[in-house]
């Protein structure tokens, strides 16, 4: 918890607070890679008009390398800067993740306490 708001607030973008998102990916207890949301969006998923969701900018970065694609063990989201909030995917962020991160353990946290599920 206080790695993903030192990072929100060490990589800080134009979105609003709690709109700000990053999500990590890890093999066992190693961050192998991450991915926060942006502006610009990408062809790939036409989904999104206005920006990149930061689980989709995670998919496109682990797809750059098969190899890094199939040690994710699990991956956490987190979501706000100077506290964290609800941390669901967005339904269509949720479609893809399932379909590319099968078997995935996935962090979110909601309330007050984090949840687990697998993809």
């Amino acid at each position: 918890e206080k790695f993903a708001l030192r990072f929100n607030k060490k990589y800080p973008r134009d979105f609003c607070p709690s709109a700000r998102c990053v999500v990590f990916a890890l093999d066992e207890n190693r961050i192998i890679e991450f991915g926060a949301n942006e502006r610009k969006t990408h062809p790939k998923y036409p989904d999104y008009k206005y920006s990149t969701h930061a689980e989709i900018k995670l998919l496109l970065n682990l797809s750059k390398d098969e190899e890094k694609m199939k040690r994710v063990t699990d991956i956490v989201v987190l979501r706000g800067t100077s506290k964290l909030n609800d941390s669901f995917p967005c339904k269509i962020c949720y479609a893809h993740l399932k379909d590319e991160l099968t078997s995935i353990k996935m962090w979110y946290y909601f309330g007050s306490s984090w949840i687990l599920e697998v993809l």
